[in-house]
């Protein structure tokens, strides 16, 4: 009995280790495909600019309400209104309405 101790022992330390190691590499896939240079596509935006739209996206927790001035390459140009012109990259859009 005192030998199957040492033994389960080294098994999940090596299983462990193993698991650790997948993890990181499924970590570096992720931050690889991340920092590629994808732009998004646009074409769905089209349809909403000179329209008054809900944008919700990352960082802004109630979202943005206003009027959709220019979208060029892969930032969009919102108008709320107050007048205020707020530009974000559409990378961080996770939905989009009309209002």
């Amino acid at each position: 009995m005192s030998a199957f101790f040492p033994a389960f022992f080294i098994l999940i330390v090596a299983l462990g280790a193993t698991q650790r190691n997948n993890l990181q590499l499924q970590i570096m896939k992720i931050r690889k495909r991340r920092k590629e240079n994808k732009k998004m596509d646009n074409s769905l935006l089209l349809r909403y600019k000179g329209k008054e739209c809900i944008i919700s996206a990352n960082g802004y927790i109630s979202g943005l309400v206003g009027k959709v001035i220019e979208i060029s390459e892969n930032w969009i140009t919102i108008e709320d209104k107050k007048g205020k012109l707020t530009t974000f990259n559409c990378d961080y859009i996770s939905s989009i309405k009309e209002k």
